[in-house]
């Protein structure tokens, strides 16, 4: 995710021809530098899946609706159930807690849709079909209604209820992003994407819809096989009206069930893919850019962070990651929630400077003074740039071309690799003979 720079008035022709280039398709040749980059799939390998998929349930927790819409509640026990409810209560297994549930209950086989039912309904609580307008599919939740009168009970008589929940629903308040969101518990990790449309609406074939819709349900399926156990959050602007666009994000929604959309409408683009997903119920988080490859590489350097104990995370994997955090390649743990709030208001509170690089303008000027001291850092070509601060190398040795951050709309982003080695200074202590670091 390299770092932009202006065009001045006399290098607008020559930007045009260069934008102009760069939507004409690769030749065969040159189609063999995405060859190994997961999600490289084009828009006719996706539609031919998604009609594939039309009515199949693909995953546990979501199932189509072949009807006009979805019940408003659901009480049964024969319907797909949330897997994260089902792995939750099947957490405690044939042990339940040792305080708040009598003896009888120990040996209980609870692997059963109908079991655990029953376990939640013990505690006043009752599914529901979630829908998101326009989808023509539903997921099969907690209903917030009862789960807000269980948290209340919670709160007052914690010796009543099982460890399952009183550890789910430890968070104070309910998730910035949907009511769905919420009944999944807190500790969530999230990685944060957004799709933002200033004017206008989804427009298929446009170069906007290339490069920020297209890509979106490969990373889908490429974060839970290299993600596993994270969420996918789409912050979006997309209303009923776009139709185009509320298709793609139904498709995304449908097929993965790992994936979360939170309806945003007054956040500028640029500021809204730089901001944290704050909120009580994400435990950690990542911003990552729609346009972006999701790799095997920065999940690495992510897992060495939460183990590093430090707060914070950032990602300098390119020559030109020169700015102190990349809008799409930062991360943290909503350790401090008032600062995450505040850092968040502030920046929200910025957007009316709506020009390009106003992702990396707040992300210097706001976030990263507050949070530099108890960052981890992972730098490798760029290690020595003084304004990134002290990093440390990537955990792992780099594959081809590839970078984290690397854009599917310019993949010729990676081909600087070929032509300088990394730094001496920027490579791993044990590993000096990564000379492509």
């Amino acid at each position: 995710m390299p770092g932009k720079k202006r065009v001045t008035k006399g290098c607008i022709i020559i930007a045009a021809a260069v934008w102009t280039i760069t939507q004409i398709p690769m030749p065969r040749e040159s189609a063999l530098i995405n060859k190994n980059i997961p999600g490289n799939r084009t828009l006719l390998e996706l539609s031919a899946d998604y009609s594939n998929k039309t009515n199949e349930v693909e995953e546990r927790g979501v199932f189509k609706i072949r009807g006009e819409g979805a019940d408003s509640a659901h009480t049964g026990a024969d319907d797909v159930l949330d897997a994260e409810t089902e792995k939750h209560v099947n957490k405690e297994g044939k042990a339940v807690e040792e305080e708040g549930v009598d003896d009888k209950d120990k040996n209980e086989d609870v692997d059963s849709h109908p079991q655990v039912d029953r376990r939640l309904k013990d505690l006043g609580l009752h599914f529901r079909n979630y829908t998101f307008p326009g989808c023509h599919c539903a997921r099969l939740g907690i209903d917030m209604g009862d789960l807000r009168r269980a948290r209340a009970e919670a709160a007052r008589r914690p010796e009543s209820f099982p460890r399952w929940f009183l550890e789910r629903f430890s968070f104070a308040g309910e998730s910035t992003c949907s009511d769905f969101a919420t009944q999944r518990g807190g500790r969530q990790k999230v990685l944060s994407f957004c799709y933002f449309i200033n004017k206008g609406k989804t427009v298929p074939g446009t170069a906007m819809y290339r490069k920020y819709m297209q890509h979106a349900y490969g990373t889908a399926g490429d974060i839970k096989r290299i993600y596993p156990g994270w969420l996918m959050r789409i912050y979006h602007s997309v209303t009923a009206e776009d139709l185009r666009g509320t298709e793609e994000l139904c498709r995304i929604y449908c097929d993965h069930p790992h994936v979360d959309l939170c309806l945003v409408h007054d956040l500028p683009g640029i500021g809204c893919g730089a901001t944290p997903p704050w909120g009580p119920a994400v435990e950690a988080f990542h911003c990552r850019d729609i346009d972006s490859y999701v790799l095997e590489r920065d999940a690495a350097a992510v897992r060495e962070w939460l183990e590093s104990g430090k707060t914070y995370h950032a990602i300098h994997d390119h020559p030109s990651n020169n700015a102190p955090l990349m809008g799409g390649l930062w991360g943290g743990l909503n350790r401090d929630l008032k600062l995450m709030k505040r850092l968040r208001e502030t920046m929200y509170n910025a957007t009316m400077m709506d020009f390009k690089p106003l992702d990396q303008v707040l992300l210097r000027k706001i976030v990263f003074p507050a949070i530099k001291d108890d960052l981890l850092n992972h730098a490798s070509y760029p290690c020595q740039v003084a304004r990134i601060g002290p990093s440390v190398p990537l955990p792992t040795q780099r594959q081809g071309i590839e970078f984290c951050g690397l854009s599917a709309f310019n993949p010729y982003q990676g081909i600087l690799f070929r032509e300088r080695d990394c730094p001496l200074e920027c490579r791993p202590k044990e590993h000096p003979d990564w000379v492509k670091c």
